[in-house]
């Protein structure tokens, strides 16, 4: 993401306060099981485009899934 990173842990915090599958989300976002997995594990970040499907999906605004950019290395 351009603006920071993906806030994985809170996605699935309120996709299973949602009470929604991994499957359900996949679907309403047009995403893959894996990918979500992947994203809620840190394992991988989410394009622009991704990241707001993914916020949607939970009825999040994506700032609402954003954190700060971690300083280079």
């Amino acid at each position: 993401m351009r603006d920071g990173r993906f806030d994985g842990t809170a996605f699935r915090a309120r996709r299973e306060a949602l009470g929604q599958t991994r499957s359900a989300c996949a679907i309403k976002a047009n995403l893959s099981e894996s990918f979500i997995k992947a994203v809620e594990l840190g394992k991988s970040e989410p394009g622009d485009n991704n990241a707001a499907a993914l916020a949607a999906a939970v009825d999040l605004d994506l700032a609402d899934l954003t954190l700060p950019k971690l300083p280079p290395d």
